[in-house]
C-alpha cells in the first residue's frame, strides 16, 4: 500500500473514531420530576429547534413502594377514624397527581380525607375503617405495584364489664345481658351499651 493511501485510510478511521465516540460519550443530564409508575417514556425536547426525540425501546421507572412501620396514637377502636400513620418511601404524587396510592386495612380503605389526614412521598396518615381481629395486613397499592407492612394492625380488645344474671342453668336457654367496654366489642354486631346472649 502506497504512503499516500495509507496516510488517507488512517486519517479517515481517525474521524471516524472520533465520530463514533462523540455520539457514545453524549450525555444528556436532566432533574427528574416528581412522579411515579413503571416503564415510561423517555424524550428529549429541544425547544430552541422546536424538535422532540422519542426513544420508544427506552423506559424509565420510579422506585417501587416500601413500608417500613404502621402507628396510631390512639387505641384501635373497631368502629374505624382511628388516625393512622403509614411511612416509608415512593408513595408517589398523592392526590394532585391524580393517581394517589390507596391503603388498606384488612382489604378495607384507609381513607385520607378530612382534618389530620395527609398525603406526602413518604408519610401517609389515614383514618382507619371498622374491622376487628388481629394481624389485619397493611397494604399500600400504587398503579401495578404494592407492598405489605411487616407487621399486622390490632384492633383493640374488647372487655366485658357486667353479665346479668350471672348464674344460669346447665341445661342451657338462659338469655343473658352483657356490657360491653367503649365500642370494641366485635364489630358490628355491637357497640357500647348492652348486648343480648343466648347459652
Amino acid at each position: 500500500m502506497s504512503p499516500v493511501i495509507a496516510s488517507t485510510l488512517l486519517y479517515a478511521i481517525r474521524q471516524l473514531i472520533s465520530l463514533l465516540v462523540h455520539f457514545a460519550i453524549a450525555v444528556c443530564d436532566c432533574g427528574l420530576y416528581t412522579g411515579q409508575g413503571t416503564n415510561l417514556t423517555v424524550q428529549v425536547r429541544m425547544p430552541s429547534q422546536n424538535s422532540e426525540i422519542v426513544f420508544p425501546t427506552t423506559f424509565f421507572s420510579y422506585d417501587a413502594p416500601t413500608i417500613s412501620s404502621v402507628t396510631s396514637l390512639n387505641e384501635r377502636s373497631t368502629k374505624g377514624g382511628v388516625l393512622t400513620t403509614i411511612v416509608g418511601a415512593n408513595f408517589g404524587t398523592g392526590p394532585n397527581g391524580g393517581n394517589p396510592g390507596i391503603v388498606t386495612i384488612g382489604g378495607a380503605q384507609c381513607t385520607v380525607s378530612g382534618a389530620g389526614t395527609s398525603y406526602g412521598h413518604e408519610q401517609i396518615v389515614c383514618r382507619s375503617p371498622a374491622g376487628q381481629g388481629r394481624n389485619n395486613t397493611v397494604t399500600f397499592t400504587l398503579l401495578s405495584r404494592s407492598v405489605n407492612a411487616s407487621v399486622g394492625y390490632d384492633y383493640a380488645v374488647p372487655t366485658i364489664l357486667n353479665v346479668q344474671p350471672g348464674v344460669g342453668s346447665t341445661a342451657g336457654g338462659d338469655v343473658i345481658l352483657s356490657t360491653c367496654s367503649g365500642d370494641t366489642f366485635v364489630y358490628p354486631f355491637a357497640s357500647f351499651g348492652w348486648v343480648v346472649f343466648v347459652i
